[in-house]
């Protein structure tokens, strides 16, 4: 069993790294853009990262569940407890929220023909970026429980 537990904590620490990780990486990738083409590569790319991004946040909740099952006195935990509570909240907001938000962005660009940069795509992007903030402020207290388990 210990075997076992010692796989799922991996792997769940694993798709956490490939989750977490591209969640902080892709604003700078966007604002790396310096013209309309730029920042659609740009774009395409954030949207093949985002994918192994939503990937590894599917197989994060059913590997700590398991983990949980495992060993049931986790779920008496309070750091535990909140972690799941959070991620959910997280996985909610991002779906309701910042994904919309990013793929509206997305299209369009998409749309825009000229090479400068238009002003009302850096403004949707400053306030998407608000958003994001909000769910990388959960990110960060969800590894905080985690790995301090207070």
């Amino acid at each position: 069993m210990n075997k076992i537990y010692s796989l799922l904590v991996f792997i769940h620490i694993f798709s956490a790294i490939l989750s977490v990780g591209p969640l902080f990486l892709m604003n700078w990738i966007l604002r790396s853009a310096k013209n309309v083409n730029e920042l659609k590569y740009a774009h395409q790319t954030v949207n093949k990262i985002s994918g192994v991004a939503h990937v590894s946040l599917l197989i994060l909740l059913p590997t700590g569940l398991l983990l949980g099952m495992i060993h049931p006195s986790l779920f008496k935990m309070i750091w535990y407890d909140a972690s799941l509570a959070l991620f959910i909240v997280y996985g909610v907001y991002s779906h309701l929220v910042v994904d919309r938000k990013s793929k509206a962005l997305y299209e369009d660009i998409m749309a825009y023909t000229d090479q400068q940069i238009p002003q009302q795509y850096t403004t949707k992007f400053r306030e998407l970026v608000s958003y994001e903030r909000i769910g990388k402020m959960i990110t960060v207290v969800i590894v905080f429980l985690m790995v301090l388990k207070p």
